[in-house]
């Protein structure tokens, strides 16, 4: 069997209003304010801690489901309201490992964030 190293890259935005409709408007939002020091501080202090505990299990029971796990690089843009319910998840592109993580992100609710939404993209790619 093989085993997966799981590398997360969080970065986040918030910006008051309607939902984007695609997945590079709402990845540049995540983006544009991850320098802002307390944006980066709910993300290194909240959501990395948050997604990091909860995720990196769904991601090895998401492994151990599919007889052939597609384990190429894809990104995610969540999308979150003001109670951290996930309000929408955009994706680069369609894995069988992604959406199994997709599966579970639009059940989740993550610990309130600043502002809503907030978009919150994860970039996901393994390594034996």
């Amino acid at each position: 069997m093989k085993k997966y190293l799981f590398l997360i890259l969080l970065s986040c935005n918030s910006m008051a209003g309607e939902l984007v409709q695609s997945f590079e408007e709402a990845k540049v939002l995540a983006e544009e304010t991850e320098a802002v020091s307390s944006y980066k501080d709910h993300q290194n202090k909240v959501l990395i801690p948050y997604f990091g505990n909860k995720y990196s299990k769904v991601l090895q029971g998401c492994f151990k489901s599919v007889k052939v796990p597609d384990d190429s690089k894809f990104d995610l843009v969540i999308a979150l309201g003001s109670t951290g319910s996930v309000e929408k998840v955009y994706r680069d592109r369609e894995t069988n490992i992604g959406l199994c993580v997709i599966k579970e992100l639009e059940k989740d609710k993550f610990p309130s964030p600043i502002m809503s939404p907030f978009y919150v993209h994860i970039a996901m790619s393994f390594t034996e």
